[in-house]
C-alpha cells in the first residue's frame, strides 16, 4: 500500500526559506587547469595514400593503413573541426584558427604556422600548395603553402555574408549560401582572385560540386541540380530533379556524383533518361557524417560517436571495410575514485583513466560492450552503470586497470535513471516505475520489488531515495519490501536535478536555485534552506559527502556542504559552453566536455572520493580502504592516521551488528594495514553479503562498505 501524501509548502514557509537564503558568488577564477586528455569526437579525417589523418579532440593523429598502433599523436591546442592534406602537408582548422602541419615525417609532425581567423570556417580546400579557406561572413582567402613554415596570403576577396559551403577546382571556386544563391570567384590567379559576381540559381543549395564545364548542387529538400558552368559566370540550369530529401552534401569521385544523406549514408547519384535516383553504397544511420575524405581508391568517413572507417572503393557497389580507428570519447557520466576516472566510451562499454599525475592524464583501460552509459555509480569497487536499452551492468574495477563485467540485468523497457546506496540499486524503467535490485551479490542481482513511481531522477543514501516527479518524493527503504513514501514535496519551482550527501537532498530549482531538503527522517522530511542561483544549471553531483560540483552560466562551481543547509560556492571556473559531466577528488576537479575530452583543473579543496551513498572522513589524507572488494576470502583494510592515538576497528553486519573487532588500541601515526579473513569472532565463516567496517579514531568515524562474495 502506498504512503502517499502530497505535501505542499505554502509561501509562508518559502518566504522565510527565501529570506536566509545564502546569494551566490559573483564570478572567479579559482581553479587552475593543471592537465587534459583531449581526446574528444572524432570529427575530422583527411587521406593520403596509405596514411589516414584523423582529428580526434584537439589532437591531430596520423595513422598507416597497414601497420598499428598510430603513427604519431600531436597536440593542436584546440578541438579539430576540419582536416584537409596536400604532399605532406595538412591543414586543420580548429577552434581557434588556422593550424598548418609539416608532415614530412609522419612519425614526427611538427606544428609549421598557425594563422588567425575571424569568423567561422565553412570551407577550405587544396588546389595544388594553395589553400582556398571562406569564412561565415563572406571574406574568402588564398593562402599559399608552399613553404608550410611561411604560409603567404596571396589575395583575399569579400563576398556576401552567410556562407555556407565552397567548392573548387583548376582555376575556378564557388560559394554556397543555403539559399537560391552562388557566388563565383576567378582562382586562376591566387595573388588576384576575381569575384564574378552572385548568381541567382534554380533551386535552393546546400552543397554543390564542380568537374570540368558542370556543376551538381543538391538541395537539403531532396532536390538535385545539374549545371552548365562553361560560362563560369552565367551557369545554366541542365536539369533537376527530386530523389530523398535529407541531402547534406555531394562529391565526385572515380567519375561518380556521391551523396551524403542524414540518417542514410552515401549514395552514387544516378542520372539517366528516366530523371534522377539514388543508390546506395555505403550504409550509416547516424544523423551525418562530420567528414568524408576521399583518395581514390579509398574513402574514410569520421562519425562523432563512431571513429574514422576506412573502405576500399574500387568497385564502389561493393566497397569494403579495410581499417577502423574507434573514437576516444566518452559518454553518459565521469566518476573520480582513488586516481581513476571511470566514463562511459561514446562506441559502447566502459574507458579509465588513470589521473594520478593530474598533469598527464593517460587512458588505462577499455571495457569494450555492447551497452552504452547513460548512469553510472560507484560502490566500492563496484561499478553500476545502466544503458536506456540494455538495462543494469555491474562491473570490477577492484584492478582499474582490468575492469571485469560481472552481470548484465535487463528489462522489459527503458530504463534511465539509477543510484546505488547500502547494497540496494535502484533503476526507473519506463512504464514499471522503480525497480529495487539487490545487489549483494554482483554477479547474480535479485529483484525484490517494483514501486509503481517513476520520476526524472534519482538519489539515494542509506535506506533513504529522492526522485523527482512534481516536486520530491522521499522513500525509506528500511524494508525494501513495504518502502514508506512521502510526497511530492515542493521545492518552490521547476525541479530539475537531484542530490544526495549526509542526511540531505539537493535539488536544482531551475531560475532559482539549490534548495535543500532535510531527509535525516525520511518518514518527515523538512525545507531546510535555499542558495541562490540564477539560471540553467548541469552535472550537479555531490561527491565525497562533502561537495557538490556543478556547471551554470558558463561556470564550474564547486559548492562546500560544511553547513548542509547553506551550500557556500568555495571555487569556480569559467568554461564557456559545455556538454558533458563533472566530478571531483582530491584537489582536483575533472571537467568532461563532449567534443574536447577531458580537462583537470587544481583546487584549493579536498574533495573526498566520489562513492555513491557515503561520506569518507579523510584522515590524514587517506580515507578508509578495503581491497580486494567484492572479496573471498579475505580482504585487506587500510587506514592511515595523521597522529598517534586509539583505534578501533570493527566489522558490522547490514543490520548494524559487531560481526568482529580486527584491531584496538593505541596505534603510530601512518600508514597500517588489517587483514580481514571473513571470520567473525567465534571463528565461524560469515555469510555472503554486505559488511561495514568502521574505524574509530580521535579525529572521527568512518565506515566503508565490504561486500563478501558467495
Amino acid at each position: 500500500m502506498q504512503n502517499l501524501r502530497n505535501v505542499r509548502f505554502g509561501a509562508v514557509v518559502l518566504l522565510l526559506v527565501l529570506a536566509g537564503a545564502a546569494p551566490v558568488l559573483a564570478q572567479c577564477e579559482t581553479m587552475t587547469e593543471v592537465g587534459s586528455w583531449h581526446y574528444g569526437n572524432a570529427g575530422a579525417v583527411a587521406l593520403a595514400g596509405e596514411r589516414v589523418y584523423q582529428g580526434s579532440g584537439d589532437y591531430l593523429i596520423i595513422s598507416d593503413l597497414n601497420a598499428a598502433p598510430a603513427l604519431a599523436e600531436l597536440d593542436l591546442g584546440s578541438r579539430v573541426r576540419s582536416l584537409k592534406i596536400s604532399g605532406a602537408t595538412v591543414a586543420a582548422y580548429v577552434n581557434d584558427g588556422l593550424v598548418v602541419v609539416d608532415a614530412s615525417a609522419p612519425q614526427a609532425p611538427v606544428i609549421a604556422a598557425s594563422l588567425p581567423i575571424s569568423d567561422i570556417l565553412v570551407g577550405l580546400e587544396f588546389v595544388g600548395s594553395t589553400l582556398f579557406t571562406v569564412q561565415r561572413d563572406g571574406l574568402m582567402h588564398a593562402v599559399d603553402l608552399a613553404d608550410p613554415y611561411h604560409p603567404r596570403v596571396a589575395s583575399f576577396v569579400r563576398l556576401y555574408s552567410g556562407a555556407y559551403r565552397l567548392a573548387v577546382q583548376d582555376g575556378l571556386a564557388a560559394v554556397v549560401y543555403a539559399d537560391e544563391y552562388v557566388s563565383v570567384v576567378d582562382i586562376s590567379d591566387i595573388d588576384q582572385m576575381a569575384d564574378l559576381g552572385a548568381q541567382e540559381l534554380a533551386g535552393s543549395l546546400v552543397d554543390v560540386v564542380l568537374t570540368g564545364d558542370e556543376a551538381v548542387g543538391v538541395g537539403g529538400s531532396g532536390q538535385v541540380y545539374r549545371y552548365d558552368i562553361s560560362d563560369s559566370a552565367a551557369w545554366v540550369l541542365l536539369d533537376s530533379a527530386s530523389v530523398d530529401d535529407g541531402l547534406v552534401a555531394v562529391e565526385f569521385f572515380q567519375g561518380e556524383f556521391l551523396v551524403q544523406r542524414l540518417w542514410s549514408g552515401l549514395h552514387r547519384l544516378v542520372w539517366d533518361a528516366q530523371g534522377a535516383s539514388l543508390d546506395q553504397i555505403l550504409a550509416d544511420t547516424s544523423y551525418s557524417w562530420m567528414q568524408l575524405a576521399l583518395d581514390s581508391p579509398r574513402i574514410a568517413f569520421a562519425a562523432l560517436d563512431v571513429g574514422v572507417d576506412v573502405y576500399d572503393a574500387s568497385d564502389l557497389q561493393n566497397a569494403a571495410l579495410i581499417r577502423e580507428y574507434p573514437t576516444q570519447a566518452l559518454e553518459g557520466r565521469i566518476i573520480a575514485q582513488d586516481g581513476f576516472l571511470y566514463a562511459g566510451s561514446a562506441d559502447g562499454g566502459l574507458r579509465v583513466l588513470d589521473v594520478r599525475d593530474p598533469a598527464a592524464p593517460l587512458s588505462v583501460a577499455r571495457l569494450e560492450a555492447d551497452w552504452s552509459v547513460r548512469e553510472m555509480a560507484l560502490d566500492g569497487d563496484l561499478l553500476y552503470a545502466i544503458d536506456l536499452s540494455s538495462g543494469l551492468v555491474i562491473v570490477d574495477v577492484s584492478d582499474p586497470e582490468a575492469p571485469v563485467q560481472l552481470s548484465h540485468t535487463t528489462f522489459g523497457g527503458s530504463v534511465y535513471e539509477l543510484a546505488v546506496a547500502d547494497g540496494l540499486a535502484y533503476v526507473v524503467e519506463q512504464g514499471a516505475g522503480l525497480h529495487i535490485i539487490d545487489v549483494a551479490d554482483p554477479a547474480a542481482p535479485a529483484l525484490l520489488n517494483t514501486y509503481g513511481v517513476s520520476g526524472s531522477e534519482l538519489a539515494a543514501e542509506g535506506r533513504t531515495v529522492t526522485m523527482l516527479n512534481s516536486g520530491v518524493l522521499v522513500f525509506d527503504m528500511t524494508d525494501p519490501l513495504a518502502p514508506g513514501l512521502v510526497g511530492p514535496i515542493d521545492m518552490g519551482g521547476n525541479e530539475k536535478q537531484i542530490a544526495m550527501a549526509g542526511g540531505y537532498a539537493y535539488v536544482d530549482v531551475e531560475l532559482v536555485g539549490i534548495s535543500v531538503l532535510d531527509v535525516r527522517d525520511p518518514m518527515h522530511p523538512v525545507v531546510a534552506g535555499l542558495t541562490e542561483v540564477s539560471g540553467g544549471k548541469k552535472s550537479m553531483h555531490a561527491v565525497g559527502g562533502t561537495h557538490l560540483t556543478l556547471y551554470n552560466s558558463g561556470t564550474v562551481r564547486l559548492y562546500d556542504l560544511a553547513d548542509p543547509i547553506a551550500p557556500a560556492q568555495v571555487e569556480c571556473k569559467e568554461i564557456g559552453t559545455f556538454y558533458g559531466d563533472i566530478t571531483a577528488e582530491g584537489g582536483h576537479v575533472y571537467v568532461w566536455n563532449t567534443y574536447d575530452g577531458v580537462t583537470v583543473y587544481r583546487t584549493a579543496q579536498t574533495v573526498a572520493t566520489e562513492d555513491e551513498g557515503q561520506a569518507p572522513l579523510l584522515l590524514g589524507g587517506r580515507a578508509l580502504s578495503a581491497s580486494p572488494n567484492p572479496f573471498n576470502p579475505a580482504t585487506v583494510i587500510a587506514f592511515e592516521l595523521a597522529a598517534p592515538g586509539r583505534v578501533e576497528l570493527t566489522v558490522h553486519d547490514a543490520l548494524g551488528r559487531r560481526v568482529r573487532t580486527l584491531a584496538a588500541g593505541a596505534h603510530a601515526s601512518g600508514r597500517h594495514e588489517v587483514r580481514w579473513d571473513g571470520v567473525d569472532a567465534q571463528g565461524r565463516r560469515a555469510g555472503s553479503g554486505v559488511y561495514f567496517v568502521r574505524l574509530a579514531t580521535d579525529a572521527g568515524v568512518e565506515t566503508r562498505k565490504v561486500m563478501l562474495a558467495k
